[in-house]
């Protein structure tokens, strides 16, 4: 092998089975740049250390204050950077120190340097997630709907770090408790409705100045009832009761707007929520809903299944017909205060998808359903398709 000073920048290991000793007045700096440039390079990794009863390949006795240190080890070393050496016969890593005892080398052997390395290796992970939360905020997204946004790695944060502005949650009410799935096989005690989405909505919110972006729109909570309507619902308006603060709300005197607007969809117990005098939730309507005469406060979004209207999937050019009806669709929806929405459209990445996509957008199609978020967001920016009036 080589050691070249502290090692940075020489990545051409070569083995050569000679025993080199360095003797320094190194500072301590230099131990810690040496560790890292071997946890880094993957030069000697932690459980080939041979610590206390390991694999032996790494023996090591204390001195005090890194005063003067010396590995030993089957290397060759570059003179430039100030080593003295002396080469032996010999195959193994000895960094060793005098002046202290037995016991103050296995203590250092098996419990400080295993700590020291574990703290390196994790430092990668750690400042990468760091750095993804100090990154400036994204552009917020007016027609951007995560479906199924609970099944990413990070809900919510995923996709408000996508710039998403509209979100999607399905929920069962298990032993009196709001729980986020997409099956019931699937929940989870500590997966709440409240712990994924409402308080870490309410803390951006504060953090941000009252709203979910910076200055930005306000943000769409859709949640997907799958359990019983009526009972599931009754125990849903007493959680967003807890959050009136941040929701918008629907009264006698009409709608009252914040930040977060909350859409119930899936089983929807309609006739109980068109009776309540006062409400923290809107109504996902269907397309039979277009003509109903609901007010636009009860019913602010039509959401229906693509494939139930529409045969063109992507492939060639849509059928003008079809075009029309989504036409007339959208323009009738606009006119009565709603947005529209389809899910079930493709999307896989390609050809296919992009079509769907730049057609919804042309029609003014409100918001777009995906569950790939990444790949929404670059499309949007790179065509420069953000706002509605686009």
């Amino acid at each position: 092998m080589m050691f070249v000073g502290n090692l940075r920048g020489h990545r051409n290991l070569q083995a050569t089975g000679i025993y080199t000793r360095f003797a320094s007045t190194r500072p301590a700096e230099d131990f810690l740049d040496l560790t890292a440039y071997l946890s880094e390079h993957s030069i000697v990794r932690a459980e080939r250390l041979g610590i206390g009863a390991m694999t032996g390949r790494f023996h090591q006795r204390m001195m005090p204050p890194w005063s003067s240190w010396g590995f030993c080890y089957s290397a060759t070393c570059h003179p430039t950077f100030g080593w003295s050496t002396e080469s032996q016969p010999g195959t193994q890593l000895q960094m060793r120190w005098n002046q202290m005892s037995e016991m103050g080398s296995r203590i250092f052997s098996w419990v400080v340097l295993p700590l020291v390395l574990l703290a390196w290796s994790a430092c990668g992970p750690v400042a990468k997630e760091q750095a993804q939360l100090v990154t400036p905020e994204p552009v917020p997204l007016l027609r951007a709907h995560a479906h199924n946004d609970f099944q990413h790695s990070r809900p919510l944060h995923d996709a408000l770090h996508r710039g998403f502005t509209s979100v999607e949650a399905d929920i069962y009410l298990v032993d009196g408790e709001l729980l986020v799935a997409h099956y019931r096989v699937d929940v989870q005690p500590d997966r709440t409705l409240a712990a994924l989405y409402l308080t870490p909505l309410r803390e951006r919110i504060h953090q941000y100045g009252g709203q979910v972006y910076r200055g930005g729109p306000q943000f769409w909570l859709l949640i997907d009832i799958k359990s019983g309507a009526e009972v599931t619902y009754a125990a849903l308006r007493k959680e967003l009761q807890q959050y009136a603060d941040i929701l918008a709300t629907y009264g006698p005197a009409g709608g009252q707007q914040g930040p977060v607007a909350v859409i119930i969809s899936g089983n929807r117990p309609r006739k109980t929520m068109e009776n309540e005098d006062f409400r923290y939730a809107a109504y996902d309507g269907r397309l039979e809903d277009l003509g109903s005469g609901a007010p636009a406060d009860f019913i602010p979004l039509i959401s229906d299944k693509w494939t139930v209207f529409f045969t063109w999937t992507g492939a060639g050019p849509m059928p003008a017909d079809e075009r029309e009806q989504l036409a007339s669709i959208v323009a009738q929806a606009h006119g009565g205060g709603r947005r529209v929405r389809f899910w079930a459209t493709p999307d896989n990445p390609g050809a296919a998808r992009d079509s769907i996509w730049h057609a919804l957008l042309a029609a003014e199609v409100d918001l777009i359903n995906t569950d790939d978020l990444e790949g929404l967001q670059r499309f949007l920016l790179d065509n420069n398709l953000n706002s509605p009036n686009e």
